[in-house]
Formats: structure tokens, C-alpha cells, sequence
């Protein structure tokens, strides 16, 4: 057994012991998660010149790498999260922000949830290779709608409707099919207060 597979060994069991046994608490990565649109907006333009170029298997792991590429520039805190989740918050984690928790792995908070892209990366890539130039670029990526929180179920019930890959009437609509009522930040800690701070006569 050699010495470079003992030490992957390791790092692989630190690594699972700190996911399933670190303390639940918030997120802590960054403190500004803006983003250089301006940069990952010519990064897409040159990945669609490039697939214009390409057949076979090479354009596919291209699409891939490009697909890949759009989940990172995406990586943020949700702008949105299923109602479901968020009483299971207000129950067993009244003190953590569900807007600034870590969700890897995805069970952490007893609850199997799925981070979900309101615009499915497919239609998004659709979008941009429709595009003349970098404007309109930067004009699609402004019209990205965020990430989401929902649960496992509620992601199978838009799997089951066609919603993964083409929401064509848009998220609002997709979610009202499958019966997902979410909150934003803001609406959320309003919930929260009044159900903490029931106004009473």
C-alpha cells in the first residue's frame, strides 16, 4: 500500500468527519458574494464561439465544461427557499439563518433538500446562444432568476411535469404546478416574527 494512497485515505476520512460532525452553523466562506459579471459575461462568449466550432464529443464535454462554468458563477446564497424547509428551520434551528446555511451535504439539517436553479442551466444556455454580442450576454445574465432552496420532493414533482430542463412560463409557474410555496429573505423574517410574536388584543 503505498505512501501517496494512506495520505488520500486520510484526507478523504478528515474530510467526511468534518461534514457529518462539524458543529451547524452558518456559512462563512465569503461576506460579499458579488460577482464580476463583466468577466464571467465574456467567458460565456468565448465558450459559444468555441462550441460553434466543435461536434461530437468534443462539443459535448465543452457544453459540459460550459454548463459547469454557469452553476459556479451561480454558486450563491438563495434568493428564495420552499416554505417546507423553512418551518422545518423555525422548529429544530430557530437560531440559524436558512438564507446563510451551508446546505453540503445536502441532509444536513434533517431535511434532504435540493439547490435548485429557478432557470434550469439549459434554458439559460439557450438563452445566451441567442445572443448577438456581449450586451445582450450581460442582458440575459440579468435576467437570471437565482438560486432556491426546496426539498427533494417538491424538486421530483418538477422533474415529473418536464420542469428540470424548460420552464418556458417561467419559475412562478413551475412552482404553482408542483403546489412549492417560497419566501425571500425579507418575507421570511417577517413569517418568523409573527410566529414568534403573535400580535394578541
Amino acid at each position: 500500500m503505498g505512501v501517496l494512497y494512506l495520505i488520500d485515505m486520510r484526507n478523504l476520512i478528515q474530510k467526511i468527519i468534518l461534514e457529518y460532525t462539524e458543529e451547524v452553523k452558518e456559512s462563512k466562506r465569503y461576506t460579499n458574494y458579488d460577482m464580476n459579471d463583466e468577466s464571467f459575461a465574456r467567458v460565456f462568449q468565448f465558450f459559444m464561439a468555441e462550441l460553434k466550432l466543435n461536434t461530437g464529443f468534443s462539443r459535448a464535454k465543452m457544453l459540459h465544461s460550459f454548463g459547469r462554468t454557469i452553476r459556479n458563477w451561480t454558486d450563491k446564497p438563495p434568493k428564495i427557499i420552499s416554505k417546507r424547509v423553512l418551518d422545518h428551520f423555525i422548529v429544530n434551528y430557530p437560531d440559524l439563518n436558512p438564507f446563510k446555511a451551508n446546505y453540503r451535504p445536502r441532509n444536513r439539517y434533517g431535511i434532504n433538500v435540493i439547490v435548485e436553479h429557478t432557470t434550469p442551466v439549459n434554458e439559460f444556455i439557450f438563452k445566451l446562444s441567442k445572443t448577438e454580442n456581449l450586451e445582450e450576454i450581460k442582458r440575459v445574465m440579468g435576467e437570471y432568476t437565482g438560486i432556491s432552496i426546496i426539498t427533494f420532493e417538491e424538486d421530483q414533482c418538477l422533474s415529473e411535469r418536464g420542469f428540470s430542463r424548460s420552464r418556458p412560463q417561467g419559475w412562478e409557474h413551475a412552482y404553482n404546478q408542483c403546489n412549492i410555496e417560497v419566501m425571500d429573505e425579507q418575507e421570511y423574517n417577517r413569517y418568523r416574527n409573527e410566529l414568534f410574536n403573535p400580535v394578541t388584543d
